[in-house]
């Protein structure tokens, strides 16, 4: 759901949400194309906590 932004995260949270270290969801998940910025970072960070390392990395492994 992050790869097609179905995911319900807003691009970024708001200044606010970032003082509280909430992020809320703005739809349900699957229910409507909204670009998330932030929901991409976090697959990033997902997708290198699996990885052991750096995205860039990776990336740079490939032909």
């Amino acid at each position: 759901m992050l790869l097609t932004h179905r995911s319900g995260l807003p691009n970024w949270r708001s200044a606010t949400d970032e003082k509280t270290g909430s992020l809320l969801i703005i739809h349900p998940p699957g229910q409507r194309f909204d670009y998330s910025g932030e929901g991409c970072f976090y697959l990033q960070r997902v997708l290198e906590q699996v990885l052991q390392e750096p995205l860039q990395e990776t990336a740079e492994q490939w032909p």
